[in-house]
Parts: C-alpha cells; structure tokens; sequence
C-alpha cells in the first residue's frame, strides 16, 4: 500500500502460524514491486504453535522450511521464532496457547539451531548477487504447498525443495564449461559431493531419502 512514500526503506510481513503458510508467495509479491527495496518475514511458523484450519501444530521441519522459503524468494533474511520463546514460557509464568516447553529448553529446539545453517550457506557465497530465477526449473509445479525455488548468483545456483523431489535442471544458465554439483542438508548443515557434469542441457538430480515434507534439500551448483 505505501511502496512509492519516500520515506519507505524496506518492506516487512507477518505470514502467519500455519503449518501451510505459504510466505514465498508473499515475499515474491513485495520483491517483484517497483520500486524494489528489501523485504523480511518477521513472523512464520512457530514450532509449538497449535494454528490455522483444520487447526495443526507447527513442527521444526515448518519453521526451517518457512526460512528457506523466504530468503530464496528473495528475501534480505529472516526473523524466527518459537512459541514458547515468544512469550518467555517458565515454571513462574502459566504459558499461553499450549507451549510444550519452557523458554530456556526451546532455545535448542532443532529449527533454531537450523537457522545458523541457513545463514552459513548463503554466506557462503557472494550474497549480493543472488537473485531468485525460476528460470533453472525445467518441471511444473502445481503444489504451491511443496514448491521448489531457486536462486542464482555469481557462479552459483541454489535449489530448494521442501520434500526431497526429484529436481530436473536446465544447466548452461551459468559460466564455465562444467558445474559441480552437492548436497546441502538443512537439518544438519552437512554437504554431500555429487559429481562434474557438462555445463549444457537438461539433468535431474534425485536427492537422498523419499519424498515427503520435512525431507528438504539443496542442490548446490557451481561454474567450474
């Protein structure tokens, strides 16, 4: 509503609790306005949170996937949260909404230490070149609660999937004769080598475990 106001640095949202809110909609949204300026998701889903309808309990698996959605939509970063965290949940303070946990245990929940992966892996590469380019996703997606989002940046491209997908790539959208190509796991930070293939063409790539939400993966390329 106030994107032209001169006065308007940046722009912020709240996606919402919902195990399914879908914040890579919204963040697309606001990164493609003109003029464009930075965009943040200040509030996802809480792990621990009971929301939406049917009503669901948001799990470390939503929170991360939330995460990744953001920043490869576009997003200058990403704020998380945990219910029981929000409102400081102790022994002395009756919680609200059902928290499972006190505030000082939900501080090693899972998802916030996943956090801290997210942040190294785009860090790890010339963060102010990447853009979002859906371009490098040779497949149709008809599932905007699964979708798959790339980024590219210089001599990079990154690939989400929220569920472990099969990922077919169309390859000759970077620099250099070949790529190399990995495995990066959000649960756990680790990278895993796949190979050296030719820069040109079409290749899938099927990541390890089966496909089902909460098995997410990045598929890592770059220019050699």
């Amino acid at each position: 509503f106030l994107n032209n106001e001169p006065w308007m640095d940046f722009h912020t949202l709240q996606s919402g609790h919902g195990r399914w809110a879908m914040n890579w909609l919204m963040i697309e949204q606001a990164y493609t306005m003109k003029p464009t300026v930075p965009v943040i998701d200040l509030e996802s889903s809480y792990p621990g949170f009971r929301h939406g309808r049917p009503p669901t309990t948001a799990t470390d698996d939503d929170a991360r996937r939330a995460g990744y959605w953001a920043v490869f939509a576009g997003a200058a970063g990403h704020t998380y949260g945990h219910h029981s965290i929000w409102q400081m949940h102790s022994p002395n303070h009756p919680g609200i909404a059902g928290p499972k946990a006190f505030w000082f245990e939900a501080l090693d929940a899972p998802s916030a230490k996943q956090m801290g992966y997210l942040r190294k892996l785009i860090e790890s590469r010339p963060f102010l070149t990447q853009r979002p380019d859906l371009s490098l996703l040779a497949f149709e997606q008809e599932r905007p609660w699964e979708m798959c989002l790339a980024l590219r940046g210089d001599g990079y491209v990154l690939v989400y999937t929220p569920t472990g997908r099969t990922l077919d790539i169309q390859l000759g959208k970077l620099s250099g004769v070949k790529v190399e190509t990995s495995w990066f796991n959000p649960r756990t930070g680790a990278a895993t080598a796949i190979g050296e293939f030719e820069n040109k063409g079409g290749r899938r790539f099927d990541p390890p475990g089966e496909e089902q939400s909460g098995n997410d993966w990045v598929l890592v390329l770059e220019s050699q």
